[in-house]
């Protein structure tokens, strides 16, 4: 009993005594990888109903959306953008549609809300998720 109370103090104290990490600034950022218009919908969802939290516009190639969060450990993507649903408008003619859903099933996710899934580059601390032509081929016409 005496030992393991000892062990229990001992651990304890390393721990507290361990510095953390440095605070790391980790960013995600939405690409428009075609020539076309693309906005971004994201929207927030609960009991009341669906609530449009951004609205993004790239015209043509370049970065659509970039949000940034400074830990000590890799945010999730929900973290970063704070959002549970994504809409992605391609020249007003085709649309892709993301979300987060509880379902009786359990927890329901589309692949753009897990970080494993997007582009990464450690030299940077960027994760990249880019929008291509495949995407506009494979949205619905609306």
């Amino acid at each position: 009993m005496k030992k393991t109370l000892i062990i229990i103090a001992l651990s304890s104290f390393f721990t507290n005594c361990v510095r953390e990490s440095e605070p790391k600034k980790f960013c995600y950022l939405f690409i428009n990888d075609t020539d076309r218009s693309v906005v971004m919908e994201q929207y927030r969802i609960n009991s009341a109903g669906a609530f449009l939290e951004n609205t993004y516009v790239k015209n043509g190639v370049g970065v659509l959306a970039e949000s940034c969060k400074t830990d000590v450990r890799i945010p999730t993507v929900t973290e970063a953008y704070r959002v549970d649903s994504i809409v992605v408008m391609f020249d007003n003619l085709r649309k892709l549609s993301y979300r987060i859903a509880q379902e009786e099933q359990g927890f329901v996710a589309d692949s753009i809300f897990f970080s494993d899934e997007w582009e990464d580059d450690p030299s940077n601390n960027n994760f990249y998720w880019r929008f291509t032509e495949e995407d506009y081929e494979n949205a619905e016409p609306y």
